[in-house]
C-alpha cells in the first residue's frame, strides 16, 4: 500500500529559540541538528544551544563515537534548565525553567547529523542532489523518526532547518526529505522556522497541496532522486516538485 503523507504543523517564530514548548515533551521528540561528533561548543549553533540548556546531556559526548551515515543518537530524560532565543551571535538567555514545571522523563532528543555541504558553491548548484545524497539524508531522518522501537510512535517530532545554516543544505530539499521520512515512520512533524522570509508560507502551500492531492511519499522521493544538482529549473524545489507531480510542462 502506498504511503501517504502524515499531517504536518508549521510553526513560524519571530526569532529562533530553545523553548520548552518546542522540545516535544511529554511524548514526542525534538531533532538536534548535530555534528557527527555530537556535543557542545561556543558558536551557539542549534545543537550547542540545546545541549547547553540541558547539562544532563553533556556526558553523551564522552561515550558516543562519530555517527555513521545510518546512525543517530537518542537521549531520553534530560532536563532543560534554561530557555534561549536567537542564534549564533544573537543568542541570549530568555528565562530559567522553574524546577518541577515539566515531567522530563519522556523528553527525547534526536541527534542526527546532516551532510556537510558548505564547501560547495550553492549559488550555482544544489549539492543536496548529488548522487546518493537524497537517500543518505532520508535514511538518517527515518532512523531518527522511527527510533521509538516497541513504544507507540512519537506524538510529534519538532524539527526545523536541519543541516541548512552552517552545513550549507538547501532548506526546501531538506524539509521535503524530513517530511517524507516522518511519514514513512508514521509520525507528525512540527516544523519550526522564523518569519524572516517567505519559507514558512511557501512550505505551507506545498504541504497543503501535497495533502489535498494525495501525493505519495514514493512519488516525491522519486522526483528528488531524479533531480540533478545543476539541472535547469530545480530551484525553487517546492515549485519544481509540484510542477512535475501535477503533470505540468
Amino acid at each position: 500500500m502506498a504511503t501517504l503523507f502524515s499531517p504536518i504543523c508549521i510553526t513560524d517564530l519571530e526569532t529562533p529559540s530553545v523553548n520548552t514548548d518546542l522540545l516535544g515533551i511529554p511524548s514526542g521528540a525534538c531533532v538536534i541538528s548535530a555534528n557527527s561528533n555530537i556535543g557542545f561548543g561556543r558558536t551557539a549553533s542549534q545543537e550547542e544551544m540545546h545541549v547547553g540548556c540541558s547539562p544532563q546531556s553533556l556526558p553523551a559526548k564522552l561515550f558516543t563515537p562519530p555517527l555513521r551515515h545510518d546512525q543517530v543518537m537518542v537521549l531520553c530524560g534530560c532536563e532543560a534548565l534554561i530557555e534561549l532565543s536567537g542564534y549564533g551571535r544573537t543568542a541570549a538567555l530568555t528565562s530559567i525553567v522553574p524546577t518541577g514545571k515539566h515531567d522530563w522523563s519522556g523528553r527525547t532528543m534526536l541527534f542526527m547529523d546532516a551532510l556537510e555541504l558548505e564547501s560547495y558553491n550553492t549559488s550555482t548548484s544544489t549539492p543536496d542532489l548529488l548522487p546518493g545524497n537524497v537517500d543518505r539524508e532520508l535514511t538518517k531522518a527515518y532512523t531518527a523518526f522511527s527510533s521509538y522501537e516497541d513504544a507507540p510512535p512519537y506524538t510529534s517530532v519538532v524539527t526545523g532547518h536541519w543541516g541548512c545554516r552552517a552545513f550549507g543544505g538547501n532548506r526546501e530539499i531538506k524539509s521535503m526529505i524530513q517530511w517524507c521520512a516522518a511519514s514513512m515512520a508514521g509520525v507528525e512533524l512540527n516544523f519550526v522556522c522564523d518569519k524572516s522570509d517567505s519559507f514558512a508560507s511557501d512550505f505551507r502551500s506545498f504541504t497543503s497541496h501535497a495533502l489535498n492531492s494525495e501525493w505519495t511519499v514514493h512519488a516525491v522521493v522519486a522526483v528528488l532522486r531524479k533531480m540533478g544538482p545543476t539541472d535547469e529549473g530545480v530551484r525553487p524545489a517546492f515549485r519544481y516538485v509540484r510542477r512535475i507531480l501535477d503533470g505540468q510542462p
